[in-house]
């Protein structure tokens, strides 16, 4: 079977209708017209960014990170994955560099208010050299998504509240310099 390509313009229109169509029949049809239920769109776009910016830290030049999910509870000996979450914002490319998936970003996690002890396997990683670095530039609006397994960096074995932030440092291409990029902190809870 022979495949023709769909003309771009064809498709973009095709997936917004799609998008209007999908968005009237999950808030609901007046006829042939789509009925908006709710508070008037700038009020709702306000709302929900300000809860989205609970769950992101602060902006830096543009770029922020977020570390989720916001609350945890986990019976112990449970594995600890959390997912992170880089969104630029900004007018400039920024250099995400990668060298190992443990050490992508650096977190910091405290115990019951102290700072949590690495694992022998934590240790190791902080101690390695990183052998080659690789850099990604994350273009203005795009986002880069990981996850990380925190209960393997650190002894998490204790029951009681932990708390995790994490931070990335990136080169920014319109300077010659770094920026860091601090995330929300959550609040992990490990159960007997």
């Amino acid at each position: 079977m022979k495949t023709m390509p769909v003309p771009r313009a064809r498709l973009s229109a095709a997936m917004l209708s799609l998008l209007v169509l999908t968005a009237c029949a999950q808030r609901g049809t007046n006829g042939n017209t789509c009925a908006v239920v709710g508070p008037p769109f700038d009020q709702r776009e306000k709302n929900n960014m300000a809860i989205e910016d609970k769950f992101w830290g602060d902006p830096v030049e543009g770029c922020r990170l977020s570390l989720g999910p916001p609350d945890l509870k986990i019976k112990g000996g449970q594995p600890v994955d959390v997912t992170l979450t880089f969104r630029n914002d900004g007018t400039n490319a920024v250099g995400f560099t990668k060298g190992s998936i443990w050490l992508d970003y650096e977190f910091t996690l405290l115990y019951e208010n102290r700072p949590a002890p690495l694992t022998r396997f934590g240790e190791r990683m902080l101690n390695m050299p990183v052998a080659a670095l690789t850099v990604a530039w994350i273009e203005p609006s795009e986002r880069a998504t990981s996850t990380s397994l925190v209960s393997r960096l650190y002894d998490m074995t204790e029951p009681g509240r932990y708390v995790l932030e994490a931070s990335k440092r990136l080169m920014h291409r319109s300077e010659a310099g770094f920026i860091t990029v601090v995330s929300n902190d959550i609040t992990i809870v490990i159960e007997d």
